[in-house]
């Protein structure tokens, strides 16, 4: 059974006095080491080991050579906007992919200028995109579909807009957390379901007030580290 470090402490004082009279037999110390060994977390053990009471770890935390999530911070790696004044489909069911600005790169994530993220090294990233999405001049209902691709493959569901009149605007924000192997080019779409008007994209807005600029579109791209 295995012993607290008090309890080992105490069996040895115990089996192993502080004397010279020949008292400590082999059992004794049989004993002594045998608890050493119970007591202990051995590294080369496969069955489940118990740790009881707090832990405090002075490095880091490990299992099958990497890094086990204790806690987490993001940090984010791009943040990119768009500086158009509008991104608009070209017609009823024909994507676009959305742009985010001007070109930039860190050591794990790129972002072109047509929007297309290309990812250098293999992890999980958190990805949000933030669209503003309107119309100007049109009658009826316009449906508004946006969406992420890896690869030119969708992932996640799809988000909707439908915009009823020329003044709507609809903010469409959304955050997950992708794993992303180095090579993978993620995109986002955005389509005119032929379902309704042939109208609407995405808009920017000006402040009248000197505030900074609402984009059409943002993406900011966070890397998730321990701490």
């Amino acid at each position: 059974m295995a012993l607290t470090k008090a309890g080992i402490f105490a069996l040895i004082a115990g089996n192993i006095p502080d004397n010279s009279a020949g008292e400590v037999s082999p059992s004794d110390v049989r004993e002594v080491a045998t608890q050493n060994a119970d007591s202990a977390l051995n590294v080369l053990e496969t069955a489940t080991q118990t740790v009881a009471g707090n832990t405090n770890f002075t490095g880091g935390l490990k299992s099958l050579g990497e890094e086990v999530l204790t806690d987490v911070s993001e940090i984010d790696l791009i943040r990119g906007y768009s500086l158009a004044a509008t991104q608009l489909p070209t017609g009823l069911g024909v994507p676009l992919q959305v742009e985010f600005g001007v070109a930039q790169a860190d050591e794990h994530i790129s972002l072109a200028s047509n929007g297309a993220v290309t990812c250098l090294i293999t992890k999980t990233y958190a990805v949000r995109v933030k669209l503003q999405i309107g119309r100007s001049g049109a009658s009826g209902t316009s449906i508004v579909f946006a969406r992420i691709l890896v690869n030119g493959a969708q992932v996640g569901v799809s988000q909707l807009s439908k915009l009823s009149s020329a003044d709507n605007v609809t903010a469409l924000d959304s955050r997950v957390l992708l794993p992303l192997t180095a090579g993978d080019v993620l995109t986002v779409q955005i389509i005119r379901d032929s379902s309704g008007t042939n109208f609407g994209g995405l808009y920017a807005a000006t402040s009248s007030h000197g505030w900074v600029l609402a984009p059409t579109a943002l993406l900011v791209i966070s890397d998730i580290e321990p701490v």
